[in-house]
């Protein structure tokens, strides 16, 4: 038998208490699916083992039959479990210490990686938040009463609260940790559209936009002339218009006291995941990602392989977090023709992930025209219905409308 003096004292106890506590009370077994590394004590790992097999192989665990396979050292060992006194009332107490000294020893492992400059700091971050991921709380893994299991398929999921888009929100449906796909052409509005839909967003939640296409001019240019009404191209000499200017003024107090952070420059992957860790700690964030081409990841050797890898990464983010995100894409046909789900650029993914996929139309071949008539079309919808929605670009102004 393995000396036990080598490891530490407390986490032994511990240990032997969450043994104790699956030996005696089985519904434990069942309820609590534990990581077998999180025992550090050798003869612990094969004791759990043994447990689970048997627990897995009977539907019960037979105390005989747990002895009879195991050596006479492991044997006397269960049996001194068995006869010292553990009560299992803290046991998803205990687990939780295990689980903490467990992650301690993985974020060790990715420190001492970066010590030796196999990885860099983005890595070091996201690994170690990636350690969470790997654990479930345990009111998570107790099994759900009839009455919970009535509440949850009955009950409407969580919708994202729209003031000035509610009709287009009565249409869709869009609910509150999903990923949702905003795709168009190039210079169709898709940028504008998702700024509409963040600057009406964000008198509810705190919205986050992760701008990679703008310049930061620019997008707060559009905010203000959307909320006040003054064209864009009249802001040079806008303090030669007084009422004008007033609009302006009062629009820039609106859209600072809107909760909005911006983002600039490119992103990796791991920096986006750092990013809604953080500001999704007080409450539930809306993420606006303008737009996926820009995201950067370690895995993928082109474009395909990389813009699936960000957009299987920010669906889980949003199981992660609390936390629902936008992504805008490219289309990958030019034309007039109204885009289908056929039409993403660079990856299946985005079909596949997106929980609500919406295109921005404009059926008119006049690029002149400032008030364009678009349809709003709902390709995909995994919460609501399909459809096409009539709306209006005032490019003047960057609002859209419904009509």
């Amino acid at each position: 038998m393995t000396n036990i003096s080598i490891y530490d004292d407390k986490s032994i106890l511990i240990e032997k208490q969450v043994l104790a506590s699956l030996i005696t009370t089985q519904d434990l077994i069942k309820e609590c699916e534990l990581d077998i590394n999180m025992f550090t004590y050798p003869l612990h790992k094969e004791i759990y083992q043994k447990i689970k097999d048997i627990y897995n192989k009977t539907g019960f665990l037979d105390l005989v039959e747990l002895l009879a396979e195991t050596s006479q050292e492991v044997g006397d060992y269960c049996t001194e479990l068995i006869t010292e006194f553990y009560s299992s009332a803290n046991f998803y107490y205990r687990v939780g210490q295990m689980q903490d000294a467990y992650k301690l020893r993985l974020a060790s492992k990715v420190l001492e990686k970066c010590e030796k400059e196999e990885i860099g700091f983005d890595d070091v971050v996201s690994e170690i938040n990636s350690i969470n991921s790997k654990f479930v709380e345990n009111n998570e893994t107790q099994s759900m009463s009839a009455f919970d299991i009535y509440q949850l398929i009955t009950s409407d999921a969580t919708k994202l609260t729209f003031k000035k888009f509610n009709w287009m929100q009565e249409k869709i449906g869009l609910i509150e940790r999903t990923l949702n796909i905003i795709g168009a052409r190039t210079s169709v509005g898709k940028s504008a559209f998702a700024l509409n839909l963040l600057n009406d967003l964000a008198d509810t939640y705190k919205c986050i936009y992760l701008n990679m296409e703008m310049t930061e001019r620019e997008l707060y240019q559009r905010l203000v002339s959307m909320n006040s009404g003054v064209p864009i191209e009249e802001f040079p000499n806008i303090r030669m218009k007084k009422e004008k200017n007033a609009r302006v003024t009062e629009a820039i107090e609106q859209v600072r006291k809107k909760k909005i952070k911006v983002y600039n420059g490119s992103k990796s992957i791991s920096g986006i995941r750092k990013i809604i860790s953080k500001e999704s700690r007080d409450g539930h964030c809306i993420l606006f990602v303008d737009y996926i081409g820009y995201v950067t990841t370690q895995k993928g050797h082109n474009d395909r392989e990389r813009i699936g890898e960000a957009t299987r990464t920010l669906q889980i983010m949003t199981k992660d977090f609390n936390c629902s995100i936008f992504v805008l894409a490219q289309l990958n046909r030019e034309g007039t023709d109204a885009p289908s789900l056929t039409h993403l650029k660079d990856s299946g993914e985005l079909e596949q992930t997106g929980h609500a996929i919406m295109f921005l139309h404009n059926p008119s071949t006049d690029i002149n025209n400032q008030f364009p008539k678009y349809d709003l079309i709902i390709a995909k919808n995994r919460s609501g219905r399909l459809g096409k929605l009539s709306i209006l670009f005032e490019k003047n102004i960057q609002r859209f409308s419904e009509i």
